[in-house]
C-alpha cells in the first residue's frame, strides 16, 4: 500500500516531508521486493487502482485488510514517512545532510493483525560521529548521500529484517 505522510510518532523527532518523500520510499520498497524471488508482490498499478476504492477514513489496518482482499494478497506492507529532507549542497560538499524517517508494517490477512513493524530514522552525519555514519559516508565513492540513497539503505535493511522474521 502506498506509504503516507504523517506526524512523527510519540518520542520521535519529526521534520518535514519534502519532494514527495512518501512516493520515493514506496518506490524503494517495490524495488527491494523486485530484487528478491522470496515473495511475489502485486504490481504498483494494480495496487493504485485498488486503493482508489478504499475509504481513506478507515484505520490503517482496515485499509490494509480491504486492499489485501481487493488484490487477493496474503499480506500488505504499509507505513508512514514523517521526515524526508534532501541534503543541501553536493555529494562532495553538503551544507546540511539528508535525513529520512519512516515506519513499515506488515498486515497479515490470515491473522487480521499487524505482525511486523520496523522504523528507520537516520540523518547522515560527519565521518567521525559514529561507526554507522562512517559506513554510510564511505560508500564507493565517499560522498554525502541524497535522501533517496539513504532511503534505499533503510528499505533494504528493513526488507531483510522482514524476510528473516517471517522465514
Amino acid at each position: 500500500m502506498p506509504l503516507e505522510r504523517s506526524q512523527a510518532p510519540a518520542g520521535e523527532t519529526g521534520g518535514e516531508v519534502e519532494n514527495e518523500g512518501e512516493q520515493v520510499v514506496t518506490a524503494a520498497i517495490y524495488q527491494a521486493l523486485s530484487d528478491t524471488y522470496a515473495w511475489r508482490f502485486v504490481p504498483d498499478l494494480t495496487v493504485s487502482d485498488a486503493v482508489q476504492g478504499i475509504s481513506p477514513l478507515d484505520s490503517d489496518a482496515q485499509r490494509a485488510q480491504a486492499l489485501a482482499k481487493a488484490v487477493n494478497a496474503d499480506g500488505v506492507i504499509f507505513g508512514s514517512v514523517w521526515r524526508y529532507v534532501e541534503r543541501v549542497g553536493t555529494a562532495a560538499n553538503a551544507e546540511t545532510p539528508a535525513s529520512v524517517a519512516f515506519t513499515l508494517r506488515l498486515f497479515s490477512t490470515s491473522s487480521g493483525e499487524v505482525v511486523w513493524e520496523d522504523t528507520f530514522d537516520e540523518t547522515q552525519e560527519t565521518i567521525g560521529s559514529s561507526f554507522l555514519d562512517w559506513m554510510l559516508f564511505w560508500e564507493d565513492p565517499p560522498h554525502w548521500m541524497s535522501a533517496a540513497e539513504l532511503t534505499h539503505i533503510g528499505v533494504d535493511r528493513m526488507i531483510d529484517a522482514l524476510r528473516r522474521s517471517v522465514d
